[in-house]
């Protein structure tokens, strides 16, 4: 076994024992390992708490008596993690590749620009992606599996504390990321497996969060310019929920958007607008390059 790298990997965790043990097992058999494991059990899970604690002795446990849903745990998680280089998965999430953090060190040195690493994420029941030298900047990653520098992450805001986070979560920090001059880079020798058909995500509470957050979002961190790009956004989601039969729920996200705003309308810092126009190009780049490596 090689020695460890100078990487925290971090996982929030809420009533998922199962999953959470099989990503602590995959995460045990690479080698090299990280330097640390932290586990944030959110909620006052106590259940979670134990099996962590019987299954290693060499995974931090940290927990929350209330419940700060995934942005609110990863903002903890962040926050106290020992190495500058981090890697976030889900409690379902896990890497595919036994030399996985050597990949990762390797990839952090090759892209100093990058204040975020996504990987490639195969869900269940799509067909495994192959791993490729080829890397290109994105408008966004994915939670599940990502790497942050913890220098980039401490010059934003974090992530906001929401549940359901769809819509806003990721996205949110993408914009934050940017504007503080950081680049988010897509490196296709990561690949992470999240053991999710996103059956889930059809649910008429997911359906109203999604539309809620993307408003939400228009308002922390657009530009006045382009408030009106945010309500398209909006509309399009609720289009394609209806397009998707997800109807239920649609009212339900728009009656919430008020309120939301109201309650979250202390994180309110906009982006520049030259950074709106850097992500929109970039997410028409990503979306076209993902589609050919998806291919």
């Amino acid at each position: 076994m090689s020695q460890p790298l100078n990487i925290s990997v971090v996982i929030p965790t809420y009533r998922r024992i199962p999953e959470l043990l099989h990503t602590l097992k995959v995460l045990s058999e690479c080698d090299p390992l990280p330097a640390e494991v932290i586990v944030h059990v959110d909620g006052g899970d106590k259940p979670s708490i134990a099996a962590v604690r019987n299954f290693s002795n060499n995974v931090r446990v940290i927990d929350s008596p209330g419940t700060l849903g995934p942005g609110g745990s990863r903002n903890r998680l962040l926050k106290v993690a020992e190495c500058d280089i981090i890697v976030s998965l889900d409690d379902d999430s896990f890497p595919i590749d036994t030399d996985f953090f050597s990949a990762v060190a390797s990839s952090v040195e090759r892209h100093s620009s990058a204040g975020v690493i996504a990987m490639n994420i195969i869900h269940d029941g799509e067909p495994l992606i192959e791993r490729s030298a080829r890397a290109y900047p994105a408008s966004d990653f994915v939670g599940c599996g990502c790497v942050y520098r913890k220098k980039a992450f401490l010059v934003t805001r974090g992530f906001v504390s929401i549940h359901p986070a769809y819509g806003v979560e990721e996205t949110d920090l993408s914009l934050q990321i940017i504007d503080a001059g950081w680049d988010i880079i897509h490196d296709c020798d990561l690949r992470v497996r999240h053991a999710t058909t996103r059956s889930h995500q059809a649910s008429p509470m997911i359906t109203a969060s999604h539309i809620s957050n993307l408003a939400l979002l228009a308002y922390l961190r657009y530009p006045i310019s382009y408030l009106p790009l945010g309500l398209y956004h909006v509309a399009s989601r609720i289009v394609w929920s209806i397009r998707n039969d997800r109807k239920s729920g649609i009212f339900s996200g728009i009656a919430t958007i008020p309120g939301k705003i109201c309650r979250f309308r202390r994180y309110r810092k906009p982006v520049r607008p030259t950074t709106m126009l850097r992500v929109i190009r970039l997410r028409r780049d990503y979306h076209h390059n993902h589609f050919v490596i998806s291919q």
